[in-house]
């Protein structure tokens, strides 16, 4: 069978995925992540910053909430579609380095890698960072045969929603200057239109300015707690996190393509200039994760961007030279894909699934004891229970706090927004731990409601009410 009509096959197959995606997700009983529920709390007051993350993600979901709503189905159609969208990215950008059937061939094993199959039922930052990344590289890659204003405007437009999506768009900078030090005829385009960049650059800060000024007025959370869940202050050598990660890696690209990549590394390597291109946009945040994650620790989605590079250079290769992996890879991929999504149609009771139940039920508890009691304040210290809780309720008039004792540092984006005050004298639900609240002046009285278990990850969850004396 000749590789033309496999193409074909493969888009026939990758169009029927892309719809078994969809109608798995509508048909799913799962509820939301508590990073997506955080997401989706967050998408209700829209800003230019929060707490952990850059905001273009929440304008995403705002976005789509027009046209799917807030169910849990609306809300993971950011992923699905965004996925679709970065495929189209890599298809033109292989097309552009190589020709329309590597293009193709590099769209359809990005589509079908089972990190991709996974990801796109799950709405996080890598979702706009990989769309905005992958266009990045075929925007400059146009710049370097063609350059001009309008290219080097929109570069820093692209690379500025880029670092909007997440901060790790940075490696991007890492990567040109890589790219810059160890290819000449690169080197010697920026030096010829060092205006250009410079035009990209100043675009680029227009673009998160507004970010930045959130940051500056916020005193700066953000990069704290970037730096903090970087814990680079905490460096020893952890083998096991390292294997970690590695392992991630292989659940990423496949097992087919990781164990032809080992077999094959060094014939791929081949300095050539479309090669060094994809090298230098790929290997070195490969590079800094894998050291990261052997001196602390590093999960295995913060490389994502690499493999846009690396699939289109691999399939370049198998392309020339062994056609029959890319057919098996891709063939065994969509059907890890299919099994993945198989199950979320069939709402099995497995392990892997079960920190997205037991939410919403937990929530219309504690909504049946507020109306029993007749209050209307939840107290929740877990940013992940309060972002739940508060998609669970959305329908529902409350007000939704968490402890926050001024003398300590913010641990999360609610102690920001919604901290509850030391003087508050209403009655509340409290969710968390007691010496969270020993901040509080007023006296209360304090009565166990329950203790129960959302889902076999969180077990014992105690449900306390705050009567004010």
């Amino acid at each position: 069978m000749d590789i033309q009509k496999n193409i074909k096959i493969f888009l026939i197959l990758c169009f029927v995925f892309f719809i078994i995606k969809i109608i798995a997700i509508y048909n799913s009983q799962l509820g939301l992540h508590g990073d997506e529920a955080q997401y989706w709390v967050w998408s209700r007051d829209l800003s230019s910053g929060y707490f952990s993350k850059p905001p273009l993600l929440m304008f995403l979901i705002r976005f789509c909430d027009i046209f799917f709503g807030s169910s849990v189905f609306g809300i993971k159609m950011v992923s699905l579609f965004a996925y679709v969208f970065s495929t189209i990215v890599v298809f033109f950008l292989g097309k552009k380095i190589f020709n329309v059937e590597v293009g193709l061939l590099s769209a359809i094993t990005f589509f079908l890698m089972p990190g991709v199959s996974f990801s796109s039922f799950i709405v996080s930052t890598d979702v706009p960072l990989l769309f905005f990344w992958s266009l990045g590289l075929y925007v400059i890659y146009i710049q370097i045969k063609t350059p001009g204003i309008f290219l080097a405007i929109l570069l820093g437009l692209v690379v500025g929603l880029g670092f909007l999506s997440k901060y790790a768009m940075v490696y991007f900078f890492i990567c040109t200057f890589v790219y810059f030090f160890i290819d000449k005829n690169f080197n010697l385009h920026v030096k010829k239109n060092i205006k250009l960049y410079f035009l990209s650059l100043v675009v680029f800060l227009i673009i998160i300015y507004p970010n930045i000024s959130w940051n500056i007025n916020n005193g700066w959370l953000t990069l704290a707690h970037t730096l903090d869940n970087a814990s680079l202050n905490k460096s020893n050598l952890n083998p096991n996190e390292l294997a970690s990660f590695l392992t991630a890696q292989v659940f990423i690209v496949g097992p087919v393509f990781s164990i032809c990549i080992i077999y094959f590394v060094k014939k791929v390597f081949v300095f050539s200039n479309k090669n060094l291109f994809l090298i230098s946009y790929s290997l070195p945040i490969l590079a800094i994760v894998t050291i990261e994650s052997l001196l602390v620790r590093a999960h295995g989605n913060w490389a994502a961007v690499s493999f846009v590079g690396l699939v289109l250079l691999f399939v370049s290769f198998f392309y020339e030279k062994r056609k029959n992996v890319l057919v098996f890879n891709n063939f065994f991929n969509l059907f890890l894909g299919t099994i993945f999504y198989g199950l979320i149609f069939l709402n099995l009771n497995i392990k892997v699934f079960d920190q997205l139940r037991g939410y919403e039920k937990f929530s219309h508890y504690v909504l049946k004891e507020m109306e029993n009691k007749k209050i209307e304040n939840i107290v929740i210290q877990e940013r992940m229970v309060f972002s739940l809780v508060a998609y669970h309720l959305k329908d529902y008039k409350y007000s939704l706090h968490s402890p926050k004792n001024m003398g300590l540092n913010v641990d999360h984006h609610f102690q920001l927004k919604n901290g509850l005050p030391k003087n508050i004298d209403k009655d509340f639900i409290y969710i968390g731990n007691l010496e969270s609240l020993n901040y509080l002046n007023n006296p209360y009285k304090i009565m166990l409601l329950r203790k129960l278990d959302i889902n076999n990850k969180m077990k014992d969850v105690a449900v306390y009410s705050y009567n004010y004396n």
